[in-house]
């Protein structure tokens, strides 16, 4: 008999006039009903995951995009505290003030390749932890990641720190030279989140944790950390002798998902403890819920590890949804799942929203769903502010096939029992544009959309069921990237454009938004030909309130504004009250360009270090005088 495919599911994935009404949006409510319903058994759960997923099976395995039988989308139910440890002899006892990763929510910290407690600097680097003592500006230690025992089978991706504790991630990795589990099930082929703890008084990698899943993201609150994780299916279809008819195959295929136990469809997860001891299980279906409709190709499981003790088995909370986008709030963790890939064939372009409340310590518990319509841009979409959820999106491109055009709007949730209902929204924001920044202060939301010129929202938020634009400002170009420094003001970092929206600078602007009504741009800074990562990635942008001193890391280009040649680094300024002015530029020197390329800072005391894959660097914090150059 020819040999089985494990095959492991992925989906591919006039002012007020104009933003206001809800009857000229009105066909983009998705008829998604995202509220969750449990399995009244495993057996259930088997056959209704079973008959989900078959629509979608064709002779390649699963088609989402355009290969399945069925029209309609639909289940077979649619009907019915910090554990500090000692520092190391050679580090400091106290810190100096030192700046953390920049994230959305303050107190709630998420993953990065550098991390600071402000008497070590930790990095990632070619399969190993460095720990860099701030005080000495010397390496500590270089601790290995990938050897047998490790737990990192590739590269290490980002990392979490509490006290001498750093869990590391490593993510969308396959899982390699883990032997077949009591039923003979092999890993090989699947998927693998791969997580590793490093304890820091030891020097060395204690625990380990694997799960047959690939992380979507991850909050850190104290010493609890989050992980929210999706996997697939592992389906065997077997394969055929290459002369098979595609109906022939589909047919086969079907045959290979009726024959599919309950455990092909749950992940799976290996921990190795602190004292050697393995210990492997499978995430239990008793407690599983599900949407009414669903397509059982996906399942979302939030995993939690205290670091103040093991990591044991991560008390999986799971359900049958999948998800792209995660936001976490103080007291609950929120997923967004973009339903586009299922929408040419079901007609339910939209977005459905998953909360688990994480205010208790021990797993979350989920609590809540509801759909939203149109896409989120990124986490920064959505926002918890006072007992509401707000999210903006833009409309989906499904329903500009039929002529009509984008737009982008805010709505806002309340949890009604296990239900995210609507209690008001405002739409209408750049038509024919989509968004491509969001940031939320308190009751208000600011909001960029772009297509050739970037118009600035001002939303105020304060009424939930009221929601109304205070005020536009359009201007060229656009920021991808929004940021408060301080009452009435807002740093965006993007893109310098011209009329007709083609990019020509990275731009670091000053907006005024003291007066909503009248939002203006005080000053910005260009840089000729380049880019800046913290456009894509938040956590690249330094902001030190202390000083006012901002750090934004630019890729090599032609100019910067003041007609100095730019070979790429960090970019520092000082933001005024009405103005930005440059106090230097940091560069790694180097022969390869990539890696000398800056991609992160930190300040610690009046230090400031920057880091590329070539080095860290520490400087004064005008960056003019080099204090110490620590190659990788």
């Amino acid at each position: 008999m020819p040999p089985a495919v494990v095959v492991p599911l992925l989906l591919v994935a006039g002012l007020l006039s104009a933003c206001t009404s809800r009857e000229d949006t009105a066909d983009l409510r998705p008829p998604v009903d995202a509220k969750l319903a449990s399995y009244d058994s495993c057996d259930h759960a088997l056959t209704s995951l079973r008959e989900a997923i078959l629509p979608y099976i064709g002779p390649w395995g699963v088609d989402i995009d355009g290969g399945g039988n069925s029209e309609e989308f639909s289940g077979p139910d649619a009907a019915a505290g910090d554990a500090k440890g000692a520092a190391p002899e050679s580090a400091t006892d106290a810190a100096a003030p030192y700046s953390t990763t920049n994230v959305q929510e303050a107190g709630i910290d998420e993953p990065d390749i550098v991390k600071t407690d402000g008497r070590r600097i930790l990095t990632l680097r070619d399969g190993s932890l460095r720990v860099v003592d701030t005080a000495g500006r010397t390496v500590l230690k270089d601790i290995p990641l990938n050897t047998p025992g490790g737990g990192m089978y590739y590269g290490a991706s980002s990392m979490l720190l509490s006290g001498d504790k750093v869990l590391v991630l490593s993510q969308d990795q396959a899982v390699h030279d883990l032997p077949a589990d009591a039923n003979g099930k092999p890993w090989n082929g699947a998927t693998g989140l791969q997580i590793a703890v490093v304890d820091l008084a030891v020097g060395a990698v204690t625990e380990t944790f694997s799960f047959t899943g690939s992380e979507v993201d991850t909050r850190q609150y104290g010493s609890v950390v989050r992980v929210v994780a999706s996997s697939s299916p592992q389906l065997r279809f077997p394969e055929g002798d290459g002369n098979d008819s595609p109906s022939v195959a589909a047919a086969r295929n079907r045959d290979a998902v009726n024959a599919s136990t309950i455990g092909d469809w749950m992940p799976r997860y290996r921990h190795q403890g602190a004292d050697g001891q393995v210990s492997e299980g499978t995430v239990g279906c008793e407690s599983m819920r599900h949407a009414f409709s669903y397509s059982a190709t996906s399942m979302l499981t939030v995993l939690t590890f205290d670091l103040a003790g093991p990591l044991g088995d991560g008390a999986p909370v799971s359900i049958v949804a999948d998800g792209q986008t995660v936001y976490g709030s103080p007291s609950a963790l929120y997923v967004a799942n973009d339903r586009r890939a299922f929408a040419a064939k079901a007609a339910e372009a939209g977005t459905e929203l998953y909360r688990f409340d994480v205010s208790q310590p021990g797993p979350p518990v989920y609590a809540a769903s509801g759909t939203v319509p149109g896409y989120v841009l990124n986490q920064y979409s959505m926002s918890e502010f006072e007992g509401h959820l707000r999210v903006a999106t833009t409309s989906d491109p499904f329903s500009m096939r039929s002529g009509a055009k984008s737009h982008s709007g805010v709505y806002v949730f309340k949890q009604d029992g296990e239900g995210l209902v609507e209690v008001g929204r405002v739409e209408g924001l750049g038509r024919d544009e989509q968004i491509y920044a969001v940031r939320y202060v308190g009751p208000t939301a600011y909001v960029v959309t772009f297509r050739q010129t970037d118009p600035l929202y001002v939303v105020d938020l304060s009424v939930p069921a009221a929601p109304k634009v205070d005020g536009e400002l359009k201007i060229t170009g656009f920021s991808s990237y929004l940021h408060p420094v301080g009452p009435g003001r807002l740093i965006g970092v993007g893109q310098e454009a011209t009329e007709t929206g083609m990019a020509t600078a990275a731009q670091i602007s000053l907006f005024d938004v003291s007066n909503p009504a009248a939002p203006g741009k005080l000053a910005d800074y260009e840089v000729s030909g380049a880019t800046s990562e913290a456009q894509y990635d938040p956590h690249a942008f330094l902001y030190w309130e202390p000083t006012r001193l901002l750090v934004v890391p630019i890729g090599p280009s032609w100019t910067f504004d003041d007609g100095g040649e730019n070979p790429g680094g960090a970019l520092l300024l000082r933001v005024e009250d009405t103005g930005l002015t440059k106090v230097g530029v940091v560069a790694h020197e180097g022969a390869d360009l990539y890696a000398s390329t800056i991609n992160r800072s930190l300040i610690v005391g009046e230090t400031l270090w920057t880091l590329s894959y070539a080095g860290l660097k520490a400087t004064d914090l005008t960056g003019k005088t080099e204090l110490a150059w620590i190659a990788a």
